[in-house]
């Protein structure tokens, strides 16, 4: 019986040593996959971070034409403001008058109605 006892606890040992080699393969095989799936993260981020990137300096482009432009068109309006306060000025306009041959208007006629039936607001 001795043989036989001997042979049972080889098998089992044998049986433990297969388990502990299948359990090392698994734990092999899910730090793979652990590391498939970081590695998959870490390149899918990096692309995200990218795409980022590229959108926000895009923006700040169109942000500092927006910019450009709006200094351009304030400078135009103040030349126009200028331009404007200069032709509306009362020498400027006696003197548009006077090539105009345009004249001074010194009596003025108002008409008054007497009719009340006139609508008023």
């Amino acid at each position: 019986m001795n043989i036989k006892e001997e042979e049972v606890s080889l098998l089992s040992n044998k049986i433990k040593e297969i388990k502990e080699a299948k359990n090392k393969n698994q734990i092999k095989i899910n730090l793979k996959k652990i590391n498939l799936v970081l590695v998959v993260l870490v390149i899918f981020c990096s692309i995200a971070y990218l795409v980022g990137s590229n959108e926000l300096s895009t923006r700040g482009f169109s942000l500092k034409e927006a910019k450009d432009s709006l200094a351009l068109i304030k400078e135009e309006n103040k030349k126009l403001e200028n331009e404007l306060a200069g032709l509306s000025s009362t020498n400027n306009l006696k003197n548009r008058i006077a090539t105009l041959n345009m004249v001074l208007a010194n009596d003025f006629n108002y008409i008054s109605s007497t009719n009340l039936a006139m609508a008023k607001k």
